[in-house]
This record gives structure tokens, sequence and C-alpha cells, in this order.
């Protein structure tokens, strides 16, 4: 899945959280500033600056907040992509399954800045197109036996922890008690 996370993503939280926090008391430390400003009658010129200062810091903790949120929007648009059956995904489908409204701009949105990567758009299709897939665990064609219990034919996967006889429940383990047909 991290080969359609970029840089960004790849990065982490732990900046965007020291940001925040720090931000945060900066926006805190302003407001009581600019009140005790307020109260003591002092001059516009500081009462200016002190609201510059708030509006600063205010927006620092915004922009660490919307990167947490790309990052966010990043990881969940990977895993569908990366869990998806086919390489190509219809934009009308993607939206509907991650419910969001236009997909095609945010995921570009999310391209350009580096939050994500390796996914291309066709345009005149409106379909994704998605070439790192998940490997596909394929189960093993079965092993005919029948059951030593009701004697039905059954079908057992060797790469199961249990399999079961679908007529009487008795569990089934090979070289155990059951023979092969």
């Amino acid at each position: 899945m991290e080969e359609y996370l970029g840089f960004k993503t790849l990065r982490g939280n732990k900046l965007d959280i020291v940001a925040l926090v720090v931000f945060g008391l900066m926006c805190f430390g302003s407001v009581s500033v600019l009140l005790d400003d307020i109260r003591n009658g002092n001059d516009k010129n500081s009462v200016g600056a002190g609201i510059l200062l708030l509006v600063l810091f205010a927006w620092g903790v915004i922009a660490a907040v919307l990167r947490m949120l790309d990052r966010a929007l990043a990881y969940k648009i990977a895993e569908y992509f990366y869990t998806y059956p086919k390489t190509e995904i219809y934009e009308d489908l993607l939206g509907k399954e991650l419910k969001m409204t236009s997909p095609a701009k945010k995921i570009l949105k999310l391209q350009r800045r580096k939050y994500m990567q390796g996914i291309n758009y066709d345009l005149s299709n409106r379909c994704f197109f998605a070439y790192i897939k998940q490997p596909v665990h394929r189960e093993s064609a079965g092993v005919p036996v029948k059951c030593p219990q009701c004697g039905a034919n059954c079908t057992v996967y060797p790469e199961r922890a249990l399999n079961k006889c679908p007529f009487c429940d008795l569990q089934l383990v090979i070289g155990v008690n059951i023979d092969l047909l």
C-alpha cells in the first residue's frame, strides 16, 4: 500500500502534532495577552499587533490540521486502490465506495501536494489506473475425500486450519481420520 503514498504521507504526523501543540499554546498565549491589552486600555497598535499574532498562530493550527486530514485521506484512498481487485477504477464507483464527492480532484490534488503517487487518471473515461496490487492469496484446489462418519463426498483444503464435513460437521484432517479418494 505504501507504493501509493507520497513522501509527505509516509513522513508521518509527528511533526504536525508538535506544530499543533506549539501553535495552539501560542494562540492561547496571544489571547491572554490580547485580553490584558484590552482590559488595561493599551493603545490600538498593541491590540492590533496582538490580533495579528493570534491570526498567525491560528493559521499554523489550521494548516497542521489540514495536513493531518490530507494524510488520513491519502491512507484511505491508497488502501482502497491496493485492495481493489482490478487495475482500473471508475470515478463514480470510487466516489460511492469512499463516500467522496469529486474524487478525481481530490486525488490529483493529493498527488500534486506529494501525499500520493502512482495513480493515473484517464479524463476521457473518468477512470483511475492503479497498477500496484496486493498479492492475491489463491486457495489451492481442494482434495476430494470421503467422510468417515457419514460417508459423504467432501472437499478438503490443505491450507485451511479447519475443514469440516458439510453434512455432519465432523472435523476432517488429512492422514488422521480421512482417506484420499
